[in-house]
């Protein structure tokens, strides 16, 4: 495109070509977060208070401390459920179609 800006540029040729690589980083990023558990357990262990305490986190506590394993793995599903709408509505907002 001749006579362009930077800013047209990009917005015209890089971000439509970049959007499916988008997507997926965002989809997995969005699984990642719902899903954290590791660094929380391992630098604080829920902090005090729980302060630190993620879904995950909350998750292992319930099942494997307090041994409630049907309301764990309620919330373990319900905890996918959040996930798939999640990355559903990433999908439906992105609008990862491909274009060349």
């Amino acid at each position: 495109m001749d006579g362009t800006n930077a800013w047209t540029e990009f917005w015209n040729i890089t971000l439509p070509l970049l959007r499916p690589t988008l997507t997926f980083v965002m989809v997995t990023g969005v699984i990642f977060l719902w899903g954290i558990f590791a660094q929380p357990q391992l630098l604080t262990g829920g902090g005090e208070l729980r302060q630190t305490q993620t879904i995950a986190l909350y998750l292992y506590d319930v099942g494997f401390r307090y041994h409630k394993f049907g309301y764990a793995s309620a919330m373990a599903l319900v905890l996918s459920l959040i996930m798939l709408v999640s990355s559903y509505l990433n999908f439906r907002f992105v609008k990862a179609e491909v274009e060349y």
